[in-house]
């Protein structure tokens, strides 16, 4: 009914300790879960019941799950430093083996994404580095991480309606959100390079002196529907929204959506359907 607002619906529960990260699949009505506990579950979100656990990570925490929208049988998920993927079509109530997993990355994995066509998965972690695995017959690693960011990098996806579908834009706690783009080098082997990057600086103009204390470090990413708009999750308790349109990264004029008053994991998914509205600042508080 128009004016309620948001509803609890439905608790999924069954983990043993913190859940760290959540993905939904765009084709089906599942999301996928991962925990402190060293599980994922995959659940029915009709029946708020699990369909499916994962415990092939050796009791490691599962910091990052993604699912692909044109492979929906593919869960790709991240525990410390390996990358693991798993096919869900099995009929294994639990799972205990991947189909594939690689040690993939040089420090903690803090997020893996699914390219648009299944091809490819980008990772990042703390060393503020990214690199992306191609899903071919085999499992390669792209020739080199490139490492955009001076600190942690907590966030890094594709912009499947890129032109080229081939871009990724990463965040990280050194308040940067970076452009990358993904190539075909002379051996067919993709590699990334970064093309630009945007500093994020504090809005000094928030009355609340919590909000002007704590610097505006990127935790988490997400991309409007149409593909137009990037929301960096910071830490000053905002949301900064990013034109994605042009040819560099450019932060639209209503900035900083102060919907937040701490500065925890601020956002799992932003689903964004607002169009840029120039010279307008709109402050929204939960």
């Amino acid at each position: 009914m128009e004016g309620e607002g948001p509803r609890t619906i439905g608790t999924l529960r069954g983990h043993q300790a913190e859940v760290y990260c959540v993905d939904a699949s765009v084709s089906t009505p599942v999301v996928a879960t991962g925990s402190e506990d060293g599980t994922a579950r995959v659940w029915d979100v009709r029946t708020c019941k699990a369909a499916q656990g994962i415990r092939a990570f050796h009791g490691r925490t599962v910091n990052s799950v993604g699912f692909c929208a044109e492979r929906e049988e593919l869960l790709v998920c991240a525990a410390e430093r390996t990358v693991y993927g798993f096919d869900l079509r099995r009929p294994d109530m639990i799972l205990t083996e991947a189909a594939w997993h690689t040690d993939a990355a040089q420090d903690e994995i803090n997020m893996v994404s699914v390219s648009g066509d299944g091809k490819h998965v980008v990772m990042c972690d703390d060393t503020g580095s990214i690199r992306v695995l191609e899903l071919q017959a085999s499992i390669q690693l792209t020739s080199d991480p490139i490492q955009p960011h001076s600190n942690i990098c907590s966030a890094a996806l594709f912009l499947d309606r890129s032109p080229d579908g081939r871009r990724v834009v990463s965040g990280g706690l050194d308040g940067c959100v970076c452009l990358s783009s993904l190539d075909p080098s002379e051996d067919n082997k993709a590699e990334i390079h970064e093309i630009c990057k945007l500093q994020i600086h504090a809005d000094h103009g928030l009355e609340s002196s919590k909000q002007v204390t704590n610097p505006p470090l990127v935790h988490h990413l997400a991309v409007s529907p149409d593909g137009t708009t990037l929301a960096a999750a910071l830490g000053d308790c905002s949301i900064e929204l990013i034109d994605l349109e042009g040819e560099r990264l450019e932060a639209v004029s209503y900035t900083h959506l102060r919907a937040h008053e701490t500065p925890e994991h601020l956002v799992c998914r932003l689903l964004l359907e607002k169009k840029k509205q120039p010279n307008h600042l709109t402050d929204v508080t939960c």
